[in-house]
Parts: C-alpha cells; sequence; structure tokens
C-alpha cells in the first residue's frame, strides 16, 4: 500500500511539473519609433491558445511552458516576428525600419488640436449615449454623426456655426485638418478585418454647392458628391457603403431638398480570441426590471485587460485589428441606469488605462441590436438649436440660392445595427441630414470573473488613437 501511495505521488509530481506554466512580462514596441504597439498579440510557438494582447503601454504577460520558449508577436501592417522568452523582454516591430508599403496600415500623428478634438468626440459619444438610452438596448456611432457635422457645418454662418462647434469643441479649421488625417487612417487600418469610413453629398440638380464648401467637403472629407438625388441612388450608396447592413436609409426625399449628406461608418472583425461555439449555453439573464430572461451567454477563460472603477468593472477583448470591444459592467448593487447617470469620459479613461491583465473567466451575450435614432431632439438637447429653424439657420456658405429663400435643416437621423457573435462583431452606421429649401501600468496577474448576465454599456474603439468608433447599451431585449 505504502509503495502504490509513492508511486501515485510521483505519478502526480510528474504531472505537475509537465504543466507548469512560467509567467515572462514583456513589451512590445513599434521599433519605426519605439512606441508602445498598443493591441499587438503575443502567442506561445505552438499554441494557438495561448494569445495576450498588449495593454496600453505595450505590456503584456502570458504564461510559457519554459525558458527554451518561443513567442511570436502580431502588430497590424508588420511582419510577425519570433523570439525566445525572457524576463522583461521587449519585441521591437520592424527591427527600427518602417516598412515601404505597410498593408492595410496608414500611421497617424496627432498634434495636440488633434488630440483635444479626440477627446471632445469621445466625450459627447457618452453624452449621446445618455441622451437616447431609455432602458432599451441601443447601439450608435457618435463618430459617425460628429463627422457629418464638421463637413457640413462649413457651409454654415453665424449663430449656426457657432452651435455646431461649440457642440463638437472645434472651429471648422481645426474639425477639417482632423478629419483629413483621421478618415485615411481608420479606413486604411484593419489587418484581417475591416473598417470605413465614407461622406456623400447628395445635391439636388435645381441648385449648385458654393465652391469652397465643394473643396472643403472632397478635400478634408473625400466626399462622394452627385446630383442625382433620389430614393434609389441614396439607398444604393448606404447599402454598399455598409455591407448590406443598412440596405435603406430613406423612404422618400421632399422635392424641395437641397442636399442630402451622408455619413456612414462599416466595422468587421474577428476576436483575438474567439469564443468556442460550442461553450455558448442558454442561461439566465437578468433584465432592467429584475425578472430574467434565457440568453445564448458565450463563455470563455483567457487572459484580457481587465479594470475596476466606482460601481463597475471593465473588460478590454481585442480584435484582430488593433480594435477592442469595451464592456462595463455595473456592479450587482448597482444598476446600467445609474452608470450612465454617473460615468463621463473622462471616468471611462482613468479606468481604461489603470486596467490590467488578468485571467478573466467570461459570460457574455450573443446579441443583435439594430435601432433608427431621430437626432434632431437630441441635437436640441445639447444645445443645437438654430439649424434646425427655418428663420434662424443660417447656411450662406452652402449653396447658391435665392436671397431670402431659407436653406435649414429639415431631417436628421442615424441608423444602427450591431451584430456579437463568438466569432466577432460587424457593426454599421449611416448618418443623415437633409437640408431643404425654403417653406419649413505594470500589469498585475490574478484571476477575475466577467460574468455580463444583466445590462451593460459597451463601445468598439481604436486602440491607438483611443476613437471611439461604436457606442450601445444592451439590455437583453
Amino acid at each position: 500500500m505504502r509503495q502504490q501511495l509513492l508511486l501515485l505521488w510521483l505519478l502526480l509530481l510528474v504531472s505537475g511539473a509537465a504543466h507548469a506554466q512560467l509567467t515572462i512580462r514583456g513589451r512590445v514596441v513599434d521599433a519605426a519609433d519605439n512606441q508602445p504597439a498598443i493591441g499587438a498579440t503575443v502567442r506561445v510557438v505552438g499554441n494557438k491558445k495561448s494569445a495576450v494582447v498588449t495593454n496600453v503601454d505595450g505590456q503584456f504577460t502570458i504564461e510559457v511552458p519554459d525558458m527554451n520558449a518561443e513567442v511570436e508577436a502580431f502588430f497590424v501592417g508588420y511582419p510577425s516576428k519570433r523570439m525566445r522568452v525572457s524576463q522583461n523582454m521587449v519585441i521591437a516591430m520592424g527591427d527600427g525600419v518602417a516598412p515601404a508599403h505597410r498593408r492595410k496600415f496608414v500611421r497617424i500623428e496627432l498634434t495636440d488640436a488633434d488630440k483635444s478634438n479626440l477627446h471632445a468626440v469621445n466625450e459627447l459619444s457618452f453624452r449621446f449615449l445618455k441622451a437616447v438610452s431609455r432602458q432599451k438596448s441601443t447601439v450608435l456611432s457618435p463618430l459617425s454623426i460628429a463627422c457629418l457635422l464638421s463637413m457640413t457645418n462649413n457651409g454654415a454662418a453665424g449663430q449656426t456655426q457657432s452651435e455646431v462647434s461649440q457642440l463638437l469643441g472645434c472651429q471648422p479649421e481645426a474639425a477639417n485638418a482632423f478629419y483629413k488625417k483621421l478618415i485615411p487612417y481608420l479606413t486604411g487600418n484593419g489587418e484581417g478585418s475591416c473598417f470605413s469610413m465614407a461622406n456623400a453629398l447628395f445635391v439636388n440638380p435645381k441648385w449648385k454647392l458654393k465652391e469652397d464648401f465643394r473643396s472643403q467637403a472632397v478635400g478634408n472629407y473625400q466626399a462622394w458628391i452627385s446630383n442625382d438625388l433620389n430614393v434609389k441612388s441614396v439607398n444604393d450608396w448606404c447599402n454598399t457603403q455598409t455591407r448590406g447592413m443598412i440596405p435603406q436609409m430613406v423612404d422618400e426625399i421632399d422635392p424641395n431638398t437641397l442636399l442630402t449628406a451622408l455619413n456612414a461608418v462599416y466595422f468587421e472583425s474577428q476576436w483575438s480570441d474567439t469564443f468556442d461555439a460550442n461553450g455558448t449555453r442558454l442561461k439566465d439573464f437578468t433584465l432592467a426590471d429584475g425578472t430574467s430572461v434565457k440568453l445564448p451567454l458565450m463563455h470563455q477563460k483567457h487572459l484580457f485587460c481587465y479594470g475596476e472603477g466606482k460601481g463597475f468593472a471593465m473588460l478590454t477583448m481585442p480584435y484582430t485589428d488593433g480594435c477592442s470591444m469595451v464592456v462595463l459592467l455595473p456592479d450587482e448593487d448597482s444598476s446600467l441606469d445609474r452608470l450612465l447617470s454617473s460615468i463621463g469620459y473622462d471616468d471611462f479613461n482613468k479606468v481604461w488605462k489603470k486596467s490590467t491583465t488578468c485571467r478573466v473567466d467570461i459570460l457574455l451575450p450573443r446579441f443583435e441590436t439594430e435601432v433608427e435614432l431621430p437626432l434632431i431632439p437630441v441635437m436640441q438637447l445639447l444645445g443645437v438649436r438654430s439649424m434646425f429653424d427655418a428663420r434662424r439657420a443660417d447656411y450662406s456658405h452652402l449653396a447658391y440660392v435665392e436671397r431670402g429663400v431659407p436653406v435649414y435643416v429639415s431631417e436628421m437621423k442615424q441608423k444602427a445595427r450591431i451584430e456579437v457573435s463568438e466569432t466577432g462583431t460587424k457593426a454599421a452606421a449611416v448618418t443623415e441630414q437633409s437640408f431643404l429649401v425654403g417653406a419649413a501600468r505594470p500589469p498585475q496577474y490574478r484571476n477575475c470573473m466577467f460574468h455580463a448576465t444583466r445590462p451593460f454599456l459597451y463601445m468598439i474603439k481604436d486602440n491607438i488613437t483611443g476613437a471611439i468608433l461604436f457606442i450601445g447599451t444592451y439590455y437583453g431585449q
């Protein structure tokens, strides 16, 4: 009996040694400028399930079998790089030389003014979400709204231009310079994924756009301009730009419409670590009123960036392209409504920057949300009013119109849709404005649990710039 116990102990010892893991910490940088490679993926060679993603300082923590192991790093636009592990290792992508052609990647350098504009748009994301969320799942792209407003603000003057500039936190000249950089960067990035942003101006052939407005729209916003203003043309453009996710934006167009301005954004990417579809189960999800429903909840346990704020937990789940979904889950004794009423972008950003790498046990619903949001009430609530008033709107820089004939925004709305599944995410949004003429730190390694079985807030953001591409709420219905 004693020999059998000894043998069993030896077998357990050998088994434990075979599965022992070493924890390696390191950093990935873009060797061209030694900046953190935010969102780079690091894997143990020969172990596809071992992927981790760098945090906002380019740092990562990964488990390896021994010090002879090799890891391979992937960063959008650069060839992968393989290295033998060492503690506090630095993986420099590109070996100090920027490639002549970074496939599907455009570098971006943001000035202080650009960073200020981006901060204002991200802050606006939270303000928009608070204005439209009414205990019902929603999704929107404030970036799409802000871009469209910035483009058409070049045609405004006086109080109308002032109100929009105040909302956006910048004057037209600064906005023009910002989007001239941001649109090619966001649209050009994405290895193995897709993000695009497009602008269009459908003009009534009865009127002609002023040359300066046309020049700003084309030069800074890459706007496509067409005189084919009709329902089919507008909807065909939306359908194409959103890969069929939003096939119909307008039902009819008033014959007095001078211009229909559109911005479309589309995102599609796979998770860096996909969920196993076989692990998805129908489980209880607690609604805002305290009742519960059965929903398909996806499950995985892996290393992710995790943080905790006042009354909520935050999980960052990377995609394969340098973007991430960030989920904010209210504490069990709180609620999503309470979180929305108290949180702003600066609050979120502080927690996100302090997120550390943890082994997180995740439950997340597989869901789809599609909404149509009338934006005029939201804009008025946020202080932009004159553009919708035929008597006060000033779009004197927009088009050549007979003196005394008013031009104003008669309709403003956004349609948005998101699909979240085991493999990844697809999302799209189209924002429309119709202008009528006349009449009217070092990561701490710990185990965490993130079970999103109650209403939560989420966003899709670009890791390099921090731009919030989409933001939404999920209430389970």
